[in-house]
């Protein structure tokens, strides 16, 4: 097998060379051997007729004894059939008469024949022939020997060779430029496939593909395009969900928030009622004025700020992803948790106001982190505990952890994390889809949320933000 790393027209080229080796080899060998043999049987078909030929034609002059005319006879066998070599009359007894040679002649023409020695195959310093006997007058009168060369055979058989060869090399060059074709094409149409995979996009319409193709590429391709096509509609399925997963844990964290409103709310709002109440008593008494003011208005503003950061929250009133400082955010996300505080639950926001701003949608980056402090707050609730948000610069990102000192989780739990509707809360308190959205937004601005936890010390969630500009 040939290694899978070879291209493809190398692969081709050599398949085709090694197939038409063999196959011309094999007919080279198989003609020549086939021809030869149809040719010698020819060939000796022709050498018996043309001695029977020489020992009705010599009869006369072996009778007579006549040497000039067996030398005649044999000159002109020679001037008809450019193959005879010789030509040989012999008498009864065996011994040569008369013929090409004269009274002279070669050692092994010299050997009465033998009548079962047809035919025999003899070797030369000029190639190989055949030697044929044929008696005359039945033996009674003598016989004749005639010398034929292969050499017309074998030309033949060369000749016959030789266009099989040209073939095989014709067919060959038409081959190699054919797969050369051939693979350039596959080739073309896999750069077609893979330059359509890379340019595929879940927003944007289907890269063009060679779907036009009704060879194998086309085939893919359509079939390629039919999967874009229906990864895109379950993208779309996919974003569908999310808006309402999104929707969902919105909702559950306004609710979380409501629960902690009132306490919130109630506190400063009691001591402006109570203020409020002794200025009304003296209304004119300067001195209690001066004392309530300030007091009073911090508390009008802090209901303010509680109040219109919920209203935000609720409303979605997001802006465009853009440079957000982190200290605001850090302001507001203490403002959001301080209604579910707690004498055993501590919070501590440790944002540095000099951190680069980061790009996200404020809207977004505020539910992101409602959440994480919300899920340490909880992991805190029953034995009480501290949740600190710290942030620092880290190389090209800024990197905020939201952490508490609570239980942890177990290697198990911390795995299905992330999975949508997978919650350790009672029913009621928790949806499952916080984790998740929160991971699929920080992932929609360029960052990475991560958990990491150990039993008995505690969760820490790990975001690493883009900071903003280029």
């Amino acid at each position: 097998m040939l290694p899978r790393n070879l291209p493809l027209s190398t692969r081709i080229l050599f398949l085709l060379l090694v197939g038409v080796g063999l196959f011309g080899s094999a007919n080279y060998y198989i003609f020549g051997r086939l021809t030869y043999s149809s040719l010698e049987r020819e060939f000796k078909e022709r050498g018996r007729s043309l001695s029977r030929l020489a020992a009705t034609a010599g009869l006369a002059s072996v009778l007579q004894g006549d040497p000039v005319a067996m030398a005649s006879l044999a000159d002109d066998f020679r001037k008809d059939n450019p193959d005879v070599l010789y030509l040989v009359l012999y008498g009864p007894g065996g011994s040569p008469l008369g013929g090409t040679f004269g009274p002279a002649v070669p050692t092994f023409l010299r050997d009465p024949p033998h009548p079962g020695e047809e035919v025999q195959r003899f070797r030369s310093e000029d190639g190989r022939f055949l030697d044929f006997c044929a008696p005359i007058a039945n033996g009674t009168a003598g016989w004749v020997r005639l010398g034929i060369s292969e050499r017309s055979i074998r030309a033949r058989v060369r000749l016959g060779q030789a266009l099989i060869l040209a073939m095989i090399l014709a067919f060959l060059a038409l081959g190699s430029a054919g797969a050369f074709l051939v693979a350039r094409d596959i080739r073309r149409g896999a750069h077609e496939l893979v330059a359509g995979a890379e340019a595929f996009s879940f927003d944007q319409p289907t890269p063009g593909l060679p779907t036009g193709r009704r060879d194998e590429i086309g085939e893919v391709a359509r079939h390629l395009k039919a999967m874009m096509e229906r990864v895109q509609a379950l993208h779309r399925e996919h974003l569908a969900l999310l808006s309402k997963f999104k929707e969902a844990d919105r909702l559950t964290i306004m609710g979380l928030l409501a629960s902690g409103l009132a306490h919130e709310i109630n506190n400063p709002l009691g001591g402006l009622i109570a203020s409020l109440q002794r200025l009304a008593k003296n209304p004119a008494d300067a001195k209690k004025v001066e004392a309530y003011a300030g007091p009073m208005l911090d508390a009008a503003g802090h209901i303010r700020d509680v109040l219109a950061n919920m209203m935000r929250f609720i409303r979605q009133q997001r802006t465009e992803p853009g440079a957000v400082p982190l200290g605001e955010v850090g302001r507001k996300l203490q403002l959001l948790a301080e209604p579910r505080l707690t004498s055993a639950i501590q919070l501590a926001v440790e944002i540095p106001t000099f951190l680069p701003p980061v790009y996200f949608d404020p809207s977004c980056l505020l539910q992101v982190l409602t959440n994480l402090v919300f899920n340490a707050m909880d992991a805190v609730e029953e034995q009480g505990g501290t949740v600190t948000v710290r942030g620092w610069e880290e190389d090209s990102f800024v990197r905020l952890e939201v952490a508490d000192d609570g239980l942890g989780m177990p290697p198990e739990i911390l795995s299905k994390a992330f999975e949508p509707l997978f919650s350790t809360k009672p029913p009621g308190k928790g949806t499952g889809l916080g984790l998740p959205l929160s991971r699929q937004m920080v992932k929609d601005y360029g960052g990475i949320l991560s958990l990491e936890s150990t039993p008995g010390q505690g969760t820490r969630a790990v975001l690493l933000l883009k900071k903003a500009g280029p």
